[in-house]
């Protein structure tokens, strides 16, 4: 549940209202106050669906510009496939009356998969409003991996009365990047045809640094992982770590938020220990994730003890030099996959409290790695 509320000083002005002032003796002359509330519930249903209500408030101390407004909608996914339903009031004063519209749409989305890397889908939209007529939309969109998205459309309008039908058709493609988003779009009707594109993102200013991201606008997640260049934001296609290792990305307020990286995208010569971050923002804050990255070579290291018996099962490994973090777990046969080498070092190995159930191995790495592109280490813990 979401509730806020937000009152404006006498001549505040919106930037299109700011904009719109011919001239200073306008804006001193308009001296109205502004405030306004939201009210927003959602409430998960399990596996029969999510249902949604709003309700928002603005008002002028001018007593025109007005507006109400109500909604309720209703959303399923059964093999795939996702429903909704949406109903919406919208009120708006004018010559101190009320103009009241009613609007009800129900939607259809189909997915049409061409695997995990490229997403299609089929979306039909139908609606009902009291001022606005019948109106009905089909459409085909797509996205890949790396951001890249399209969307072609076609929507029909059945006005009331007078009006005549009017068709538009749409075409649309863009890619959102790490650095920002890019659309470009071109439109036709019976009498008009638009061709534009829009570039659009934003900078975070830290005590680390300049950040560009997509949007910096609500609420935030600062992803801090020094190094990892390039790693790729699981469920946001196209966003992915800066040079630095520092990427925005957007989260909901008061919710457990999981931060989350593709290990499988990052460096050869890095790891990343901990690819995910829980964090519970509040409205409007910037909340860091940081996450710690492992510099240095990969490979698979078989720990003998000094009489020849494999170190046993579940033995942590840690660096000589930095026993604080650990570098790896033993497996079957003193087998352990760890990430971090530099060209020759200790490890610590310990398995227990006592000092007969830890040791220090020495390693140095081979000239070549094996076809696995891991390094092969056969170590004597002493």
């Amino acid at each position: 549940m979401s509730i806020t509320t937000n009152r404006y000083a006498s001549g505040y002005a919106t930037l299109t209202e700011a904009v719109s002032a011919q001239d200073e003796r306008n804006r001193k002359r308009d001296k109205n106050s502004h405030d306004g509330s939201t009210i927003s519930l959602s409430q998960p249903l399990g596996n029969i669906g999510n249902l949604n209500f709003n309700t928002t408030r603005y008002n002028s101390s001018r007593g025109t510009g007005n507006t109400r407004s109500t909604s309720l909608s209703y959303s399923t996914v059964w093999r795939g496939i996702t429903f909704s339903i949406n109903w919406a009031k919208n009120d708006l004063l004018t010559s101190h009356k009320w103009k009241v519209d009613r609007k009800l749409s129900v939607g259809i989305s189909v997915p049409l998969s061409l695997g995990d890397e490229n997403q299609i889908y089929a979306s039909s939209q139908m609606s009902r409003s009291g001022e606005q007529g019948n109106n009905y939309q089909v459409s085909l969109s797509g996205q890949n991996s790396g951001g890249v998205w399209w969307d072609v459309a076609t929507n029909i309008t059945n006005a009331h009365q007078s009006q005549p039908k009017s068709t538009m058709n749409i075409v649309q493609v863009g890619k959102n990047g790490s650095y920002g988003q890019f659309s470009s779009h071109y439109s036709s009707s019976e009498n008009m045809k638009q061709l534009g594109a829009n570039l659009s993102g934003g900078i975070l200013i830290t005590r680390d640094g300049l950040t560009f991201g997509q949007n910096v606008d609500g609420t935030l997640a600062l992803i801090e992982a020094p190094g990892a260049t390039g790693v790729n934001v699981n469920g946001w296609p196209g966003l992915s770590t800066d040079f630095r290792g520092y990427a925005i990305l957007p989260v909901q307020p008061y919710r457990r938020d999981d931060v989350i990286l593709d290990e499988k995208t990052i460096g050869k010569n890095y790891d990343l220990p901990q690819t995910s971050q829980l964090v519970v923002p509040t409205a409007g804050a910037v909340v860091p994730a940081t996450l710690a990255v492992k510099s240095g070579d990969k490979g698979l290291v078989t720990l003998k003890q000094k009489e020849g018996k494999p170190v046993p099962f579940g033995a942590v490994i840690s660096y000589s030099k930095d026993t604080e973090n650990m570098a790896g777990i033993v497996g079957e046969d003193g087998i352990a996959y760890v990430s971090g080498l530099s060209a020759e070092g200790e490890f610590n190995v310990k398995w227990g409290y006592s000092k007969d159930q830890s040791c220090i191995a020495k390693y140095q790495l081979p000239a070549k790695k094996s076809a696995s592109g891991l390094y092969q280490i056969a170590a004597t813990c002493l």
